[in-house]
């Protein structure tokens, strides 16, 4: 789907996440799920996608989508297992070297150990209020008191990671969870003249640097571009279907369409675009289609 370009795993990433499409009636397949953007639930359809995002342009590629079915489906499968298999399809095909970014609905311990046995390098938000150590055998002493991940980055010193227009303040220090034996490298980040830190990220891979971490953080966020791409102007949560695989298969066309534009303003050789001209370069969604 993109081009060939030098060094593609340090310029790709893939982005997974999880979009909710409202819908009423008393179709079998809308059920109802917790919107934590408005923290309420609503009734519909949950997608799981994967998206490849460049990292120099900003722009996304999606490249798979599962629809997600309820506990009570006779298809119901966890969100980590579909995304198991979604891993499994896309390092079959080559996307294997990629870094996997998600959010903290994906921090699971299990997920963690599966992806670092198969050679995925990932990096995940967690929660602060993690249990962490930081020896291996620690995690294997009976009524220990274990610290916060909080609490232990939080004594580190900091140092400025620049990435975007504000810069922060980040820690990190190589962790292992809870029960998850696998070396992790935690980072806190805070916001300048603030004590308490905001967001906390884990990943595998140890050398990376803590300001790199915070960056491709950042372009999780490229994933809700795709997603408000697809709802605005191509409309897929507006499809009058009450047939499941009627409704996957027009998600599916829209995502396909969106690849298909983001392909035609790919350029192998582009340089990195700043956050205030990339409005600017890549107009909307809606001008291009037209």
């Amino acid at each position: 789907m993109v081009q060939e370009v030098s060094n593609p795993s340090s310029r790709f990433i893939i982005v997974a996440d999880d979009t909710l499409m409202r819908k009423h009636g008393a179709s079998a397949d809308n059920c109802y799920w917790f919107d934590h953007c408005l923290n309420c639930t609503y009734k519909g359809r949950n997608y799981l996608a994967l998206v490849l995002v460049d990292t120099l342009t900003n722009q996304h590629f999606p490249l798979l989508n599962y629809l997600l079915y309820s506990k009570k489906h006779p298809k119901y499968k966890p969100r980590i297992e579909v995304l198991k298999m979604a891993l499994r399809r896309l390092k079959a095909q080559g996307f294997g070297d990629l870094t996997l970014v998600a959010d903290s609905w994906f921090a699971a311990k299990a997920l963690f150990t599966w992806l670092h046995r198969n050679k995925w390098t990932f990096e995940i938000e967690i929660k602060g209020n993690r249990k962490a150590f930081l020896s291996k055998k620690c995690g294997q002493q009976k009524g220990q008191d274990y610290s916060k991940v909080r609490d232990v980055l939080s004594t580190l010193p900091r140092k400025t990671a620049y990435s975007g227009r504000t810069p922060k303040l980040v820690s990190g220090h190589v962790l292992f969870l809870f029960k998850c034996f696998v070396p992790l490298k935690c980072i806190a980040v805070w916001n300048t003249g603030q004590d308490n830190p905001f967001a906390f990220y884990a990943t595998n891979n140890k050398k990376l640097q803590e300001s790199r971490i915070w960056a491709l953080s950042r372009f999780r966020w490229t994933i809700e571009s795709c997603f408000r791409t697809a709802k605005q102007s191509v409309c897929f949560d507006a499809f009058q279907v009450k047939d499941s695989a009627a409704a996957y298969r027009l998600v599916t066309l829209s995502f396909l369409f969106i690849s298909w534009v983001e392909r035609e303003r790919f350029q192998p050789d582009a340089k990195p675009v700043p956050i205030s001209k990339r409005n600017k370069q890549y107009g909307s969604f809606c001008s291009i289609a037209c």
